[in-house]
């Protein structure tokens, strides 16, 4: 883990290395993160270059952040939902089922550790979820960002971060078992 404030402060004293600090640190967790919003690969690493040359553009003139993470998510996500809707690819609705943030499978289902029946119950659970619930719980459990981190990343407040996450919570229940449940968050823990 590095020390992203030093980093970024070496960073808009106009650090290239600073700069590929922060790419290496990132990239993996942002293309991830953009899979989960954009099937276009090309597309999701393509907004990670721009992020990462536009921060080195404006070195000199990047403010003082206190969290570098929840920053370069937040733009990253702005910059890929701009591009996305200038292609017309991005449709926000809360539960939509088709368009907007989704988990891949391997994120979603625990693997062979649970029969048929059990790996069912909790697809059809998942799949029930608003895409800003399920993005919620990527962003709680992949990538283990705290509420506050979740609440700059999902542009709410955070009591409006507590409350999605109770909402969503609540409809898991509603659809598999509190045993089922807790297994899912060990395994999308796992996967970070």
């Amino acid at each position: 883990m590095i020390e992203e404030k030093k980093v970024w402060q070496t960073l808009c004293s106009g650090s290239i290395e600073a700069l590929e600090i922060l790419f290496k640190e990132y990239f993996d967790e942002l293309a991830g993160y953009g899979r989960k919003i954009s099937s276009d690969h090309s597309l999701v690493e393509d907004v990670i270059q721009d992020l990462f040359m536009y921060l080195w553009e404006k070195h000199a003139s990047l403010s003082k952040v206190d969290r570098v993470k929840s920053y370069i998510f937040i733009a990253y996500k702005r910059r890929l939902i701009k591009e996305l809707q200038k292609q017309n690819k991005f449709v926000e609705e809360e539960n939509s089922k088709e368009h907007g943030f989704e988990l891949s499978m391997e994120d979603m289902l625990v693997v062979e550790e649970l029969d048929k029946i059990k790996s069912t119950e909790v697809r059809r659970a998942l799949l029930e979820l608003g895409a800003k619930q399920k993005e919620a719980i990527y962003l709680k459990f992949h990538l283990g960002l705290s509420i506050a981190e979740m609440a700059d990343q999902l542009d709410m407040n955070p009591q409006s971060v507590k409350n999605l996450l109770n909402r969503t919570y609540k409809k898991l229940r509603q659809h598999i078992s509190q045993e089922l449940i807790l297994y899912l968050i060990h395994r999308l823990q796992k996967c970070t």
